[in-house]
């Protein structure tokens, strides 16, 4: 954040989420024995009854579900709760403070798995990854196929700085920063292999026009000093000037441009991944079919 003369912020951080939350009302309520809050006809949650519940069945005779786990206090009712979510894809997010607790609870529902995962670094921001391939925060990253995977390390109090999509279309760089000891989590994520490769942490980085990162660590208790070691990585995130004046052989398939070419091959992976599902349900099915059709239709130069 930069303070100019006049006192006015300039701050140029993005939002920690590219969506909007939604908030659950009276509306939303099924009433029964065992009531619960429905949420797109496609899952329903509760916190009544001493423990927070989603099912996906809309059922109120029973009270077991896909997921539980324990609330603070079990003498509240449907009202209580705060109950908050938002649809991306087949992920459905969910943010909810049962009565009398501090702090959010963050869960996904995966509606082609049918499976619910607790991920409280959902509260620290979230975005979406290109393509609709799923979601990415702090330390980690889920895809619409269920696939998730969180990184170690510490990511309290981490903001979303920056995200730089880089000029071949293909990767982009999620660039998170705790102001408390400046700290940053370099966090590149690849279009095609649908994959967040080691994070990076370091104090400071700098991106030259070819891609060139130097970062810079900090030693833990270090003195001050005048000499700091800087680690040198090649990255594709390149200025859009230094891409253009690259070289190309002059193909048909360089003339369709590196960016649509990196959007075909990951949608033709994603349809081999999910082929490719051990156990497939109906929604894979229809997916594949969907996907299939997409592609064909989406890529005139898959011929070539």
């Amino acid at each position: 954040m930069y303070v100019d003369v006049r006192g006015d912020e300039d701050d140029k951080r993005p939002a920690p989420y590219d969506f909007a939350w939604k908030q659950t009302g009276r509306d939303d309520h099924v009433a029964g024995k065992h009531p619960h809050v429905n949420i797109l006809d496609k899952i329903f949650v509760e916190t009544v009854g001493g423990d927070l519940t989603v099912k996906i069945e809309n059922n109120t005779a029973a009270g077991q579900g896909i997921y539980a786990e324990p609330v603070e206090d079990p003498n509240q009712s449907l009202d209580d709760g705060d109950i908050a979510f938002a649809q991306l894809g087949a992920l459905i997010l969910l943010r909810i403070k049962p009565f009398r607790e501090d702090a959010y609870r963050y869960l996904v529902f995966n509606a082609r798995t049918e499976r619910v995962v607790r991920m409280d670094a959902l509260g620290l921001g979230c975005r979406s990854l290109p393509e609709e391939q799923g979601i990415v925060f702090p330390g980690g990253y889920m895809l619409q196929t269920g696939e998730t995977k969180t990184f170690d390390g510490d990511v309290a109090e981490m903001e979303l700085e920056r995200v730089l999509p880089s000029p071949n279309g293909e990767d982009v760089l999620y660039v998170f920063y705790r102001h408390g000891d400046g700290q940053y989590l370099l966090m590149p994520y690849n279009v095609i292999r649908k994959e967040v490769a080691t994070p990076i942490r370091c104090n400071g980085y700098s991106l030259l026009s070819d891609g060139t990162m130097v970062a810079f660590r900090e030693a833990a208790g270090a003195e001050p000093t005048r000499v700091h070691p800087v680690q040198i990585w090649r990255t594709p995130f390149t200025t859009a000037e230094y891409a253009a004046s690259a070289p190309t052989d002059g193909s048909y398939i360089a003339r369709v441009g590196n960016a649509d070419l990196v959007r075909g091959i990951s949608d033709a992976l994603s349809l081999k991944r999910l082929a490719s599902i051990e156990e497939p349900t109906r929604r894979t099915f229809e997916d594949v079919v969907k996907g299939a059709g997409r592609v064909a239709d989406a890529y005139h130069w898959l011929g070539h």
